[in-house]
């Protein structure tokens, strides 16, 4: 399948580009045959109080002693959004260490408990762009709350080829005005809110032996209006606490989060279907409206 453009001259720009001199601790060593390159630039922001500002951008490919900690990343409020076009990276945040594989982005906000590296002897190739003010930051905070850190994105994605689109306007010579990239930034914060309400709905896939359950459960809700763990357990021929167990173990979440989570898209779908507030919390199991408003405002900051 051919790459839409934005991706292709992306990546041809970065094919002639060598590593930077004061890239190296950043890319890290490269392996037999390649060596790392990073191509990023710093830029001045167009106001502190902009709801969308973006200080850093680049195209990377780095090796081996590639390795962030978020926790030791400064003071001041940021987030980092990062595309693997090839390699794979890891990333450990809240207790799970998961894979950056090609086609998924990370979002991640700093200062954060998280670690992402490149283990020993890869290579992974990314297009980043780390950015300030609050809808960025509004961006990622749906993003995990409805999906996690690593968010499966084709690259026909607009959001995708939003953020190529600002990496490459970020590294022209000379670079717009930083007004300019502000309002890049803002519309790809924009773009990254209607993926996060999408996945808000649809959910992630599980794994099996579990894959068919949200289709399960989401066809009892809708004729009952509850749903509980011990049910699940007993589809699975299994006790309680042994699905507990494998549950979170396969699929990161307790059951009990599960459920609440497939209760909130229930919601939103319901919403996002015109159906009245009073149906929609009657659909998902939850008693009232203003229980309803509290649970997606709280749990994946749904601004209603």
């Amino acid at each position: 399948m051919e790459r839409p453009d934005v991706i292709s001259r992306l990546r041809r720009a970065a094919l002639a580009v060598r590593r930077s001199p004061t890239g190296e601790g950043r890319a890290g060593r490269g392996g037999r045959g390649w060596r790392p390159r990073t191509r990023d630039r710093l830029l001045g922001e167009a106001d502190q109080a902009a709801e969308a500002a973006v200080f850093s951008l680049g195209h990377s490919l780095v090796g081996e002693g590639y390795d962030f900690d978020g926790a030791r990343r400064g003071e001041e409020p940021w987030v980092l959004l990062q595309y693997t076009l090839s390699g794979e990276g890891r990333l450990r945040r809240g207790g799970r260490e998961l894979a950056c594989a090609p086609g998924t982005l990370l979002v991640l906000p700093v200062p954060d408990r998280h670690r992402y590296w490149l283990p020993a002897g890869g290579r992974w190739e990314f297009c980043y762009a780390s950015m300030r003010g609050s809808a960025p930051r509004r961006a990622v905070a749906r993003l995990l709350a409805a999906t996690g850190p690593v968010v499966a994105l084709e690259e026909r994605e607009p959001a995708v080829a939003a953020l190529a689109e600002l990496v490459l306007a970020g590294l022209a010579d000379p670079p717009p005005s930083p007004y300019a990239l502000s309002a890049a930034a803002f519309s790809l914060a924009m773009h990254l809110l209607q993926v996060a309400d999408r996945l808000a709905v649809s959910g992630p896939d599980l794994p099996e032996p579990f894959a068919d359950l949200p289709d399960w459960c989401r066809s009892r809700l809708a004729r009952r209006g509850r749903l509980s763990v011990a049910e699940l357990a007993v589809r699975h021929g299994t006790s309680r606490e042994h699905f507990s167990r494998r549950f979170t173990t396969l699929c990161g979440r307790s059951p009990g989060r599960f459920l609440a989570e497939l209760r909130h898209r229930a919601a939103l779908a319901a919403l996002h279907r015109g159906t009245s507030a009073a149906a929609a919390a009657r659909e998902s199991g939850l008693a009232t409206v203003s229980g309803l408003r509290r649970r997606l405002r709280r749990e994946i900051g749904y601004p209603w």
